[in-house]
């Protein structure tokens, strides 16, 4: 996969930087030092700054650095020599902005509306009739000026109790996306986003009208699960529906897995198939097919209940619960769907199951092209449950009666 192609898989879009430093590399090319907003991690407030190193050219430095300081890259290229470190930018030149790409969490679609405000021409012209009447009637009573300002006076407050005049304006609709950053109203054009999230995704968005809805759910990836030895267990479940490169099916391929090694091999094959009459329309209504189909296929004592806000992956499942959810990553991230099941994370990327863990879900917030991404929690999800006490029902959620391979009936 190349780099465009990673980008629109990663839901990634420009977004605007300050650059704080820059610095020549060992191999002849520069690096910019840039920081810029994100939204915090659940245990801080507000937003928090992230830094992050981007390549820029001599002559981008020279263009917006010349001006100010003639001599400056030959500084940056002194100061390698001599510390190796970034040179900082002066405060006072700490304007400049470099764009860097940023994941999409959610993108909202403000519709076409009318609104009401002063017509300042007409008001303006209203006025200076007002006042040339007021003129015309004080000019033939031939009074002094401070009856001709009186006049003008009550002319004026007469006309202004009348009202405003009112001029109706329409207003396009427009898009606004949410990088997480917590500036959620910066506009993007409809092709641009058409060409990141798919024509499917962006006209659902329009339906929603002003809502802010999730980005598709999918992230496709080649599996690095090797370099992860304490992730790799022998008899880790089989992941039997896996999702193919470009494909937006975590969602329903994770839970068919789940279902399949439950036992109910039929209807896991049933819900995989159906995936894909949804796929790229948003994880929200991803999620509520994916329930909707299961419970259509599952017996009526399997009951699912929505993912509290304060959902604890280590202490809210219960050994005979099974769980399809979208992952938050620390970098604001949340294309990725993974289902839980009997202590195994169940990826649509992988061959295997993952041991239930802060690592494995690390691992699973994890791109093509970002392998640092870290867990934060799950932004939205279902739990699928029995509560009864019957042995024979809860040995079917445990997953004993799956471990036969035959059809559950």
């Amino acid at each position: 996969m190349d780099v465009i192609r990673k980008l629109k898989a990663e839901y990634k879009a420009s977004n605007p930087a300050w650059v704080i430093g820059l610095k020549l590399m060992d191999n002849g090319l520069f690096k910019a030092l840039v920081e810029y907003p994100i939204a915090s991690t659940s245990h801080e407030s507000g937003v928090r700054l992230k830094k992050e190193m981007v390549d820029v050219t001599e002559d981008w430095i020279i263009k917006e650095y010349g001006g100010d300081m003639p001599n400056y890259v030959q500084v940056v290229r002194d100061r390698r020599r001599l510390e190796g470190n970034f040179f900082p930018i002066p405060a006072h030149l700490q304007d400049r902005q470099i764009l860097v790409e940023s994941k999409i969490r959610g993108v909202r679609y403000v519709p076409e509306r009318s609104i009401d405000t002063v017509d300042r021409k007409a008001l303006n012209e209203e006025r200076a009739t007002v006042l040339k009447e007021a003129d015309s009637t004080v000019a033939s009573l031939k009074t002094t000026q401070e009856s001709r300002d009186l006049v003008r006076g009550n002319a004026l407050r007469e006309h202004k109790s009348r009202g405003k005049p009112v001029l109706r304006k329409k207003i396009g609709g427009y898009f606004v996306v949410d990088y997480g950053t917590g500036h959620k109203n910066i506009r993007k054009p409809e092709d641009e986003l058409i060409e990141i999230l798919g024509k499917t995704f962006v006209d659902e968005v329009k339906l929603c009208r002003n809502k802010m809805c999730n980005v598709p759910v999918g992230d496709s990836r080649e599996s690095t699960l090797h370099l992860h030895p304490k992730l790799v267990v022998e008899g880790a479940p089989i992941i039997h529906y896996r999702q193919s490169a470009n494909e937006l099916l975590c969602v329903h391929k994770s839970l068919a897995s789940v279902l399949h090694n439950l036992g109910w091999i039929r209807e896991a094959a049933y819900l995989a198939t159906e995936g894909r009459k949804i796929s790229g329309r948003g994880c929200g209504i991803e999620l509520a097919h994916c329930r909707d189909v299961t419970q259509e296929q599952l017996p009526k004592w399997v009951k699912a209940k929505r993912q509290a806000s304060y959902f604890n992956w280590e202490t809210d499942l219960q050994g005979y619960d099974f769980f399809v959810g979208v992952l938050l990553a620390t970098d604001g991230s949340n294309s990725h769907a993974v289902s839980i099941h009997g202590g195994y994370i169940y990826d649509a990327n992988e061959e295997r199951g993952i041991p239930l863990c802060k690592e494995g879900l690390d691992y699973c917030t994890c791109t093509s092209t970002d392998t640092t991404s870290e867990f934060e929690s799950f932004t939205a999800g279902w739990i699928f449950c029995y509560e009864g006490k019957d042995d024979m029902k809860r040995k079917i959620m445990s997953g004993e009666r799956g471990k036969t391979g035959e059809q559950i009936e």
